[in-house]
């Protein structure tokens, strides 16, 4: 797999300015959200592990323009630990 240019230096960035923080893996996920899978979204996270923070950095890229959600831009979201911990006990996809 080959990363985006864009993602890694999101990544880069992101490491760069928090030095304690640690590149976890970066995956691939492609989804076919149609029935003829004549559109093919591909994305790619980066997974960073930050003190007790969990934090993913991820970038999009789509076959059709018109179904593109990501629009170039990396999207990054965040949860603690602690939040991660509650999700695992309570939800039934971990049971």
């Amino acid at each position: 797999m080959t990363i985006p240019l864009k993602l890694q230096a999101a990544i880069d960035d992101y490491l760069g300015k928090y030095p304690y923080a640690k590149l976890l893996t970066v995956q691939q996920y492609t989804d076919n959200p149609y029935k003829d899978k004549s559109i093919i979204n591909t994305r790619y996270v980066g997974f960073i592990e930050h003190g007790n923070l969990m934090v993913t950095l991820e970038y999009g890229e789509c076959n059709n323009s018109q179904y593109d959600w990501y629009h170039g831009e990396i999207r990054e979201s965040s949860m603690i630990v602690g939040y991660i911990q509650t999700f695992i006990q309570h939800s039934n996809w971990f049971k």
